[in-house]
């Protein structure tokens, strides 16, 4: 979870928010990971959505979202 909230303050750096995006939603594929820790990846992974410019990391994201 650490990892996490290091990766969320990335999402306001405009030379790494993408990348950022990305880890965040690998973070997110573990279930895990994800479900005992659902407000904080329900929050990071909108953030993702609104402003990931690449479809397939915002596709994840809702998917991750949906199984929150």
């Amino acid at each position: 979870m650490e990892t996490l909230r290091w990766l969320v303050t990335l999402l306001d750096n405009k030379v790494v928010a993408q990348e950022a995006c990305r880890s965040i939603v690998d973070l997110a594929y573990c279930r895990y990971l994800r479900n005992p820790n659902r407000d904080e990846f329900s929050k990071a992974l909108k953030k993702v959505i609104r402003i990931s410019k690449d479809a397939s990391t915002v596709e994840r994201a809702k998917r991750y979202l949906e199984g929150v």
